[in-house]
């Protein structure tokens, strides 16, 4: 259960401020568009 839960919240959320720190902030822009289409 905990394997799970690491996969679906943690490791997005630990990529997600990797690429955000390690950009300054420019990925937010450059892949905005793109992930728009799997929002619901």
């Amino acid at each position: 259960m905990l394997n799970g839960l690491f996969w679906m919240i943690v490791a997005p959320s630990l990529v997600g401020m990797l690429l955000n720190h390690l950009s300054k902030g420019k990925v937010k822009v450059s892949l905005s568009p793109k992930l728009l289409l799997l929002q619901k």
